[in-house]
């Protein structure tokens, strides 16, 4: 994943609510695992392998947050120890074999959390974060973004 992906990511999450934060992380889990696999296809190993554990960890921290009062918290914990088996087998075989059926689970989870985080009027999760205006401004074909930079984002006292 690039540096601009990631302070795009970055960014969605400072504004995400709940329901927004588990559709990011679907995106960021897949990004890895296609990265993982350009990385398999050209034959470096080091780098498909530390894809495949960024995907791992998003996959795991599914699991730890889930709510287990709900049922269907249950079935979402199979899936994603699926997934997990799936993507420690791959790394230790240095093998892309199953990664599409993964691939495909993330994006059939996230269609399905997209229409419940469009939903969601919660508001964002994360409180007192700087505010990013993004636009063509000042700059000629390119994207600026810029930060109010007077906001007071520490501890008052």
């Amino acid at each position: 994943m690039t540096k601009s992906e990631i302070n795009a990511y970055s960014n969605r999450i400072a504004c995400a609510t709940k329901t927004e934060l588990v559709v990011i992380m679907y995106e960021i889990a897949k990004s890895y695992i296609l990265s993982a696999t350009e990385c398999y296809e050209s034959s470096d190993m080091e780098g498909f392998k530390r894809d495949l554990k960024k995907a791992k960890q998003f996959v795991n921290e599914l699991n730890t947050s889930l709510n287990l009062e709900y049922r269907i918290s249950y079935d979402l914990m199979s899936i994603y120890l699926f997934m997990n088996r799936t993507l420690l087998n791959a790394i230790i075989r240095e093998s892309t074999e199953n990664l599409s059926a993964v691939a495909g689970m993330l994006d059939k989870l996230h269609d399905a959390f997209a229409v419940v985080s469009s939903q969601d009027e919660s508001g964002p999760v994360m409180k007192n974060v700087q505010t990013v205006y993004a636009g063509l401004t000042y700059s000629k074909n390119n994207l600026n973004e810029m930060y109010d930079s007077q906001a007071n984002r520490g501890f008052r006292v």
